[in-house]
C-alpha cells in the first residue's frame, strides 16, 4: 500500500488518510506480534536463534508503539498536543544535562596522536624485505 501525496487533498482529508494507514499498520504488526509469540524457539535452541526471537519481538514491540503513538497523535490534532504556540509540548521542559551540546557553542576540537600501528596506511600491500618473493 503505497502513500499518497496530500498536496491536493485538504489538510483534514490528508490527516485522515494517514490516519487510516497508521491503524491498518498497526493491525499488521499487532497480528505479526502476536502471532510471533504464538511461537517462541524451543529452549534447546542455539543462543543465536534465541536472541534474534527476542530481537524481533522488541522490533515489533517498539513498532506498535510508535504507530499508537503517531495514531494518538493524529486523533488528537498535533496542534493541541504542541500547545497554543505549536513550540513545545505542555510538561517538556528543555533539558540542560549535556552541557556540551549547547547549540551556541562550537564544537571543541583536539588533536589526537595515535601511535604509528594506530595510524591508517592507505599505500597498497607490498610483501615486507623479510618475506622472500618468489
Amino acid at each position: 500500500m503505497g502513500m499518497k501525496c496530500c498536496s491536493d487533498a485538504g489538510e483534514e482529508e490528508c490527516e485522515e488518510e494517514q490516519l487510516k494507514s497508521h491503524e491498518s499498520k498497526l493491525k499488521q504488526i499487532t497480528t505479526e506480534l502476536a502471532e510471533h509469540r504464538s511461537y517462541p524457539p524451543d529452549k534447546k535452541v542455539k543462543a543465536k536463534e534465541i536472541d534474534e526471537y527476542k530481537l524481533k519481538d522488541h522490533y515489533l514491540e517498539f513498532e506498535q508503539t510508535r504507530y499508537e503513538t503517531y495514531i494518538g497523535i493524529l486523533k488528537e490534532g498535533g496542534k493541541k498536543l504542541l500547545g497554543s504556540n505549536g513550540s513545545e509540548a505542555p510538561g517538556l521542559k528543555k533539558s540542560h544535562s549535556s552541557p556540551s551540546l549547547n547549540p551556541d557553542s562550537s564544537p571543541v576540537t583536539a588533536k589526537v596522536k595515535r601511535n604509528v600501528s594506530e595510524r591508517k596506511d592507505h599505500r597498497p600491500e607490498t610483501p615486507s624485505i623479510k618475506q622472500k618473493v618468489t
